[in-house]
């Protein structure tokens, strides 16, 4: 019996389609079948080995507390202190000699002989007079010393007059010093006078 409204070839053609429906509708029934009884199965696997988890975490040893240490701690090593050295005390300056303060002149008189000037004498005078300053500066006090001299040819000191001295010390000093004394040649000997005047 022909359905109206189709065409002669459509039971050829369901056939094929009615065995590929069947196929995948068994299929599909026995896949969700199967992901029953897989479920069903696996289900008290799950709860045995669930049950076996706590029961192993039950039975575990507790971790013992880690208790606080009693040992002293340990304090901070502090550096040695070192005490600033002192500075050593200076040394006292000794006391500045002030150069004494005074006048020392000298003067020449009386000259006698041929060849030998004032001027002359009393450039080897100048020359000669500081160690006689020093002598008279010792004495501390205003000082005035007078002596005659004689002359030789050559020019040396013949003969020292002492005609005024201070005391014997300073007289000696300043004797030791005209000693010393060279005048230039002359034709005759010389004769004058010599004063030192220090006034302190």
């Amino acid at each position: 019996m022909e359905i109206a409204g189709r065409a002669p070839y459509d039971r050829a053609v369901a056939a094929p389609l009615d065995r590929f429906l069947t196929r995948a509708i068994i299929a599909l029934v026995s896949l969700i079948a199967g992901m029953v009884l897989g479920f069903v199965l696996a289900r008290p696997r799950a709860e045995v080995t669930e049950l076996a988890t706590t029961s192993q975490v039950a039975q575990a040893e507790p971790i013992a507390a880690v208790e606080p240490s009693t040992a002293e701690p340990i304090a901070p090593v502090e550096p040695p202190s070192v005490e600033p050295a002192e500075p050593e005390p200076a040394e006292p300056e000794p006391p500045s000699a002030e150069p004494p303060t005074g006048r020392f002149i000298f003067e020449i008189r009386e000259l006698s002989g041929i060849g030998r000037t004032k001027a002359s004498i009393r450039t080897t005078a100048i020359q000669g007079s500081g160690p006689i300053e020093a002598c008279l500066i010792q004495h501390g006090e205003a000082a005035r010393v007078h002596y005659q001299l004689a002359l030789t040819r050559s020019g040396e000191v013949a003969e020292i007059l002492r005609l005024q001295g201070v005391n014997p010390e300073l007289d000696a000093c300043v004797e030791a010093v005209i000693e010393s004394w060279k005048f230039g040649p002359s034709d005759e000997s010389s004769f004058f006078k010599l004063k030192f005047i220090w006034s302190a």
